[in-house]
C-alpha cells in the first residue's frame, strides 16, 4: 500500500499530509527498490495498541483525527 492509501485509509489524510506524518514515523513504511510502502499489518497492529479497530478488510475504528461531536 502507498504512503498515501495509508493516509487516507487508516486516518483520512491527503496525500501530503500523509507523507508529512509518515516523515514523523507515524505512518511506518519500507522501501523495497524505488517506492516506499506501507506494511498493512504492522499499521493496523500500531491502531490496534493505540485503542483503535482494525479488521482484515481494512476498515478501521473513528479517526484520531476526526471533529469531536458538538456538545
Amino acid at each position: 500500500m502507498s504512503i498515501p492509501e495509508a493516509g487516507w485509509e487508516f486516518y483520512g489524510l491527503g496525500e501530503a499530509a500523509s507523507y508529512a506524518a509518515a516523515a514523523r514515523g507515524e505512518i511506518p513504511y519500507i522501501q523495497v527498490g524505488g517506492p516506499k510502502r506501507v506494511p498493512v499489518v504492522l499499521m493496523e497492529q500500531r491502531l490496534l495498541q493505540a485503542g483503535g479497530t482494525a479488521s482484515s478488510s481494512g476498515d478501521v475504528g473513528p479517526s484520531p483525527l476526526a471533529a469531536a461531536p458538538p456538545e
